[in-house]
């Protein structure tokens, strides 16, 4: 059973001055994420209890049921169902999946395959396509796209920047 860590007063800390808390003084923990802050600073709080954000502070967002990891993912899902009504992409597909590496056993030990999970892909002009909206390429990303183009040299790979 997992016990959550409950810090001693002498380790609480107040989230908007930062100060120690002791145990003399009272405090506010909210519920839903564990936040401490001190009484006297409860109503500059709201700041500080916020639900927390994506670390690249994309906002994730749901259009036609289908959830996106940002605003720029869902604007380019709107135009590209667009250019499928007009007829000038097909098959449309969201967030299609691709191995990069098969998985395989050594010393005993089974390792899983590597995935790569692009945004999109469609047909386009007799070629099948697939795009990445991207606003930070991370390390993981860069590999992982490189191993794709290597893999898929017949895939036209599209990056459209957030």
């Amino acid at each position: 059973m997992n016990i959550p860590y409950k810090p001693t007063d002498q380790e609480m800390v107040c989230q908007r001055c930062r100060g120690y808390i002791d145990q003399n003084e009272a405090y506010i923990e909210h519920s839903e994420n564990g936040v401490v802050v001190s009484v006297e600073h409860y109503r500059c709080a709201d700041k500080q209890i916020e639900i927390p954000r994506n670390k690249y502070h994309a906002k994730v967002t749901e259009i036609d049921g289908i959830r996106f990891d940002s605003q720029a993912e869902a604007r380019r899902y709107v135009a590209l169902k667009s250019m499928e009504r007009s007829g000038e992409i097909i098959g449309l597909k969201i967030h299609p999946r691709y191995i990069l590496q098969s998985p395989f056993i050594r010393d005993g030990r089974r390792e899983r395959e590597i995935t790569y999970e692009g945004d999109f892909s469609y047909v386009k002009d007799n070629r099948l396509v697939v795009e990445d909206v991207k606003g930070l390429k991370t390390d993981l990303y860069k590999v992982k796209r490189k191993m794709f183009m290597y893999r898929y040299p017949d895939i036209k790979f599209i990056e459209v920047n957030a």
